[in-house]
């Protein structure tokens, strides 16, 4: 049985039921337009920039972070499930792992 979560903070804000609501949204949106890895990134993040109305910068960050959950699946299910980080937070865990080395995937070594 599906249940949808209550924000962690404050469960009677409003505001905190969108951003959760909309963490969870862009992380479903972004799973599943982005492709394997053997697809043509540089093509793949074009044509996501432009209907997307983003930056190819950002639009290949995301691409990225979906990358790097499906690697560390312990990160990704409870956020899908909570909505608990935001585009700025995911980057950052993204950019730290970076730092320390992680292996990089090909969306990344551009």
């Amino acid at each position: 049985m599906h249940t949808t979560p209550h924000p962690y903070y404050r469960p009677t804000d409003p505001a905190a039921h969108w951003t959760t609501h909309r963490n969870r949204q862009d992380l479903t949106f972004w799973t599943s337009v982005t492709p394997d890895d053997d697809a043509d990134i540089d093509t793949t993040t074009s044509h996501l920039a432009a209907r997307t109305s983003l930056s190819t910068t950002t639009t290949l960050t995301w691409l990225s972070i979906v990358q790097l959950l499906r690697h560390y699946p312990v990160l990704a299910a409870p956020n899908h499930n909570l909505g608990l980080l935001d585009y700025p937070r995911l980057r950052a865990i993204e950019h730290a792992l970076d730092r320390r080395g992680r292996p990089r995937h090909h969306h990344r070594d551009r």
